[in-house]
């Protein structure tokens, strides 16, 4: 008569040597994760952005003080920019340029000027690297001799 597999006394130590090697490849898949995002991330510019916050939250708070929303569509290569003010008119006339970034990076990607559009009083800037995923655009404009800075984070779809 055939004895089982427990009969033969290899079932304890089956058990334990599966776990010692569950347990090995559960460790090697999580420092497989933690490596595979790109590491640890510096992010430029930090002491200049401590020195000058007040100057950069002034920027940033203006355009709540104005009352204004910022809409930022994208379709396949580019992006498309505009400013209303609190009647629903749109805001033409400023300048600047965007930085896209991604938040899980600190190095922006790239800034790019910021192509006025008379017709609608909207704003085009170029965007090739568009992949899915979260973006923050930056925009640093001026309306006159006012900086305004204005963040908007948007989920890009394919």
């Amino acid at each position: 008569m055939q004895q089982s597999f427990f009969d033969k006394g290899l079932g304890w130590p089956v058990a334990i040597v599966g776990l010692l090697l569950f347990s090995v490849a559960t460790m090697g898949t999580f420092l497989f994760a933690a490596n595979s995002d790109g590491g640890a991330q510096v992010v430029e510019s930090y002491y200049e952005q401590a020195v000058h916050w007040d100057s950069l939250a002034a920027a940033q708070n203006e355009l709540a003080n104005r009352k204004w929303i910022a809409v930022v569509m994208i379709e396949k290569d580019r992006g498309q920019f505009y400013v209303q003010d609190e009647n629903g008119q749109r805001v033409n006339q400023l300048e600047g340029n965007v930085t896209l970034s991604r938040p899980h990076l600190s190095a922006p990607v790239g800034t790019t000027a910021l192509q006025a559009v008379e017709a609608d009083s909207s704003y085009l800037f170029p965007f090739p690297d568009a992949k899915a995923g979260l973006w923050d655009f930056t925009f640093d404009l001026f309306d006159g001799p006012t900086p305004i800075q204005i963040v908007v984070r948007k989920d890009v779809m394919d």
